[in-house]
């Protein structure tokens, strides 16, 4: 199955799109729900609440962390 159709998790979701079709349903399921929150909570932080979308995008595709977040979502740096 493909990434959701709704625009916001397509473009959060994009960079791991291939783990997204290795998941099951459920998995899936479950990883939606989780972005979603994550990005309704992102808006409520953000002068541009439209651009949302793009921060777990772009840090799940940051090459400069030293190892996997735990939240790949997080806004916050750590310390490598």
């Amino acid at each position: 199955m493909g990434l959701p159709d709704d625009l916001r998790l397509r473009v959060a979701l994009t960079p791991v799109s291939g783990l997204w079709e290795r998941l099951n349903g459920w998995q899936q399921d479950q990883v939606e729900v989780a972005t979603k929150m994550e990005l309704a909570r992102l808006a409520g932080l953000l002068v541009q609440p439209e651009t949302a979308p793009r921060l777990p995008a772009d840090r799940l595709t940051d090459r400069r962390w030293r190892r996997p977040a735990a939240r790949p979502w997080s806004t916050a740096r750590t310390a490598g």
